[in-house]
């Protein structure tokens, strides 16, 4: 309280302060009366043994106490007092429910070091507190309360996760002396302290009724939460099952030429197809594949833009493609308009095909153009796309493609600088002209007096000084 006051040292203290401190002072030698025993009979055969912890706080302080209760074979009950901890309430104002928050994570500290030492880690532990509110925050995911609660949550149950937490009333809590202080006079005789609430002393109870489990709605230090709904576009288990094109095309293509003879045998207008035609897939059975499941991407991605086209009505304000000029070809497939009609290019590459970013199809395709184009770099991909489709931010794609690419990557890898040797000695010190020299050899070489056949060559040697 004085340190709260800011008073110098020479300063003389309130009249309050005065006598609180006297009175303290005289209850002092009352401290020698006081017997702890040491002897806490847990380690006797046939003894039922509960460690029972009680936390507490107020504007002064926090505290935690620890019992341990043992019941003989015969049922007598023994309370006694194992260990206790009081801390001072910070300086910087804290609410009341984040003080019994600390008395409880000191409680959880010291009922897990009492058992460490007791060797009482199988038996039971009873944790108790009279905050409604901390028990509520403790039953809950620390992901539900703000850091600092959060924090000291993850704490108690990570700490003593098999721990029973309860409520207990206000004045049949022990540590409720610790938590508000107590003088040497009243803790001599303070059976509350000592012996913890009369009703752990019974062999039956009753114990204090239980609170619900359910965790209240409205409960102080909340994390408020902002979620933000995508639509989902669930695309077919096919698209995901084969990482090429060639193979979700072939194996789709398979699928519909098997679905063709099965109508065809079952209609009796139709003419059976010849059995040898199912040995080899031709181009267009491949294309149509391919195309059927651009229409059925298309129709996930840009329902709403499909459907205004068919029924003559502007776009929608939002849709990402309403700058393309989109418009239906004769197999329903959405194309990039423009102004390129009257171009001499092919009708693929006049209007491609439009294609949503986040496909997997889409992403199939780039990968094909990336290897067709031999691995090339991201404009040589784009060309090749571009060439049939359009990608709304087809750059990004491309370049997350080749990021991806297990090839392009083996030959991006950055090869190693070899550290260069020191110097020689005479390299870099300072001398005088051949004071330092050297010589080297090469050879031999052939050399001839003249030219022409028939003359002899002779063998020569290279000196260099």
């Amino acid at each position: 309280s004085t340190w709260l006051l800011g008073l110098d040292w020479d300063t003389q203290l309130p009249d309050t302060d005065v006598r609180r401190w006297l009175e303290f002072q005289a209850g002092l030698p009352l401290l020698e009366t006081i017997r702890v025993p040491r002897w806490l009979e847990s380690d006797q055969e046939g003894v039922k043994r509960e460690l029972h912890g009680f936390a507490d706080a107020s504007e002064k302080a926090y505290a935690a106490v620890v019992y341990l209760r043992t019941e003989s074979s015969s049922g007598e009950v023994v309370v006694s007092l194992v260990t206790a901890k009081t801390k001072v309430a910070p300086l910087k104002q804290v609410s009341l429910a984040r003080l019994e928050l600390n008395a409880a994570a000191l409680l959880v500290r010291l009922a897990n070091h009492a058992r460490r030492v007791l060797k009482i880690e199988e038996d039971p532990t009873h944790l108790w507190t009279d905050a409604t509110v901390v028990l509520g925050w403790i039953r809950g995911h620390p992901a539900s309360w703000k850091t600092y609660v959060a924090n000291r949550v993850s704490e108690i149950q990570l700490t003593l996760p098999d721990a029973y937490w309860h409520h207990v009333p206000g004045r049949e809590n022990p540590a409720d002396c610790a938590s508000r202080g107590l003088l040497p006079r009243e803790l001599v005789e303070h059976p509350l302290w000592w012996q913890g609430p009369a009703w752990l002393r019974t062999k039956t109870g009753p114990w204090p009724a239980p609170l619900d489990d359910e965790v209240p709605v409205d409960l102080p230090e909340r994390r408020s939460h902002i979620h933000a709904v995508a639509a989902a576009t669930e695309e077919p288990e096919l698209l995901t099952r084969y990482s090429s094109l060639t193979s979700l095309a072939r194996t789709t293509a398979w699928c519909r030429r098997w679905l063709r003879c099965l109508r065809a045998r079952r209609t009796a207008h139709e003419k059976q197809p010849d059995s040898s035609a199912g040995l080899v897939l031709t181009r267009e059975e491949l294309s149509d594949a391919i195309v059927g499941w651009i229409g059925w991407v298309q129709s996930i991605h840009f329902k709403g833009e499909a459907t205004a086209l068919r029924k003559n009505a502007p776009l929608p304000a939002r849709s990402s493609i309403a700058s393309l000029s989109p418009f239906l070809d004769e197999r329903g497939l959405l194309r990039v308009g423009g102004r390129l009609k009257n171009a001499m290019l092919a009708y693929d590459a006049r209007h491609p095909v439009i294609l949503p970013g986040p496909s997997r199809l889409t992403r199939l395709i780039v990968e094909a153009c990336h290897r067709r184009t031999l691995h090339g770099g991201v404009q040589a991909t784009l060309g090749a796309l571009r060439q049939e489709y359009w990608v709304p931010r087809g750059p990004t794609l491309v370049k997350g493609c080749i990021r991806r690419c297990v090839t392009c990557v083996r030959w991006r890898a950055a090869s190693p600088q070899p550290l260069m040797g020191s110097l020689p000695g005479p390299r870099v010190t300072p001398a005088r002209p051949f004071l330092n020299t050297g010589v080297d050899y090469a050879g031999p070489v052939w050399l001839r007096t003249s030219k022409g056949r028939g003359q002899r060559a002779s063998k020569a040697f290279i000196v260099v000084f």
